[in-house]
Parts: structure tokens; sequence; C-alpha cells
């Protein structure tokens, strides 16, 4: 018989073993962007601007890893329940949310960035 203190090990579990596999997503989504935006030197921008665009492009992935932990928490919890009824949707909006957050943001940034280039004369 397990109690109230037997629910919640069990929920940091479940909470912990989606937060790794997100965390991961999130530096290998992140890591290629940093090494194809270049030295910061490259094609003149500063380093200020380098900086920007690495902090834009690794905020649009968390938002998006983030969003994508809450939705993966939703489906295992819904998985260990037998795939019965499901009642989680405040949880499954703040995941739509954050993984839209994350698309704008990542959409943004690379807008922001083309305009920012020089026209060549």
């Amino acid at each position: 018989m397990t109690g109230a203190g037997g629910r919640e090990g069990e929920r940091e579990r479940e909470a912990a073993s989606v937060f790794w596999p997100a965390a991961w997503l999130a530096a290998a989504l992140s890591g290629p962007k940093v090494v194809l935006l270049g030295a910061p030197g490259a094609a003149g921008r500063s380093a200020l601007q380098y900086a920007q665009d690495v902090a834009a492009v690794t905020h649009a992935d968390l938002l998006f890893a983030a969003g994508l932990a809450v939705n993966g928490w939703i489906i295992g919890r819904w998985a260990a329940s037998g795939f019965g009824p499901l009642a989680a949707l405040r949880p499954a909006l703040v995941g739509l949310v954050l993984m839209a957050a994350g698309a704008q943001v990542g959409f943004a940034s690379f807008l922001l960035s083309l305009m920012r280039l020089e026209r060549k004369k």
C-alpha cells in the first residue's frame, strides 16, 4: 500500500524522466546552430550581434523543448493510466503555447537577422 509520499516520489521520477531528454534536446538543437553561426568576426558581425543571435536561437529552442517536455509528460501520464480518458487540457495548452512561442521566436530571429544583412552593391 502506497501513501501520499509514494505517489509524490513517483511524480518526481516521472518529471525527472521527461526533464533530461528535453534538456538534451535543447542542447542538441542549440549546439549545431551555434557552430553554423560561425565565429563572431565572420560576415562582419560584432561579438554583440553574435551573442544576440545565439541567445535568440537558444531561447527559441528552450521554449520549444519545454513545450515538448510538457506534452511528453502528458502522454506519459496517459499511457500510465492505460490510455483511458484524458483530462489534461490546461497542461496541454501550456505545452502548445510554449511550442508555438518557441517557433515564433525562432522565425522572428531569422527574419530580424535577414533584415540586418547588408546589400552588396
